[in-house]
């Protein structure tokens, strides 16, 4: 991991701390963690059920706070005045001006089910 015990300590604390997904999120995208660290963090503290999708995000070069911000993201659009649809296509509109490559995308979008009639 190579940070010393007191970085991770912090970041616990303040993720103990967090009251939303959300903000745990903001946590490990503003600690000074290395990458495996965040990781470990985020699987032991946050949830388990990102594996697969964490794994996907690395096989095509993002690494953990792009994971972090993305799930963000897609959690901000879900104002519940929208219809579905619309939080679909804010969501791919915020993919597109990230610029995030074909691949990026794809993966983005399967890792979180929104359907093909969405993508760009």
């Amino acid at each position: 991991m190579g940070e010393d015990d007191f970085t991770i300590y912090d970041c616990v604390e303040q993720l103990t701390d967090s009251k939303t997904d959300n903000r745990k999120r903001n946590v490990l995208i503003n600690s000074k963690m290395s990458e495996e660290s965040k990781k470990y963090v985020y699987r032991e503290k946050v949830t388990k059920d990102d594996n697969e999708r964490i794994y996907n995000f690395s096989q095509v070069g993002m690494n953990m706070d792009e994971f972090l911000r993305v799930k963000n993201y897609l959690y901000v659009t879900k104002d519940r005045s929208l219809p579905t649809a619309q939080k679909r296509e804010l969501f791919v509109r915020w993919v597109l001006e990230k610029g995030y490559s074909k691949w990026q995308r794809e993966v983005i979008y399967e890792s979180f089910n929104i359907g093909k009639k969405y993508r760009r």
